[in-house]
């Protein structure tokens, strides 16, 4: 058998529950910030009134503000 003191093996112990959950934290870290560019490449900012408004898919690579009425563009469509 190995000789394993007591601070080792509460080193061991710690770091055996540490990983697993910095790995999961990871991966909701990594889900998230997909899911928050996902939301925020639907939203377009007005360049005249500066309003955030949601683009709809059927408008096309150009849509209007609601509030104003300018034209503006989507970009990465």
């Amino acid at each position: 058998m190995i000789p394993v003191g007591l601070a080792q093996l509460t080193v061991i112990c710690l770091g055996l529950m540490t990983v697993p959950v910095f790995v999961l934290w990871l991966a909701a870290e990594r889900r998230r910030s997909r899911r928050e560019a996902s939301v925020r490449a639907r939203f377009v900012s007005c360049r005249l009134c500066g309003n955030a408004f949601e683009a709809r898919q059927e408008q096309g690579v150009v849509c209007t503000c609601p509030k104003c009425g300018v034209l503006n563009g989507v970009e990465g469509q």
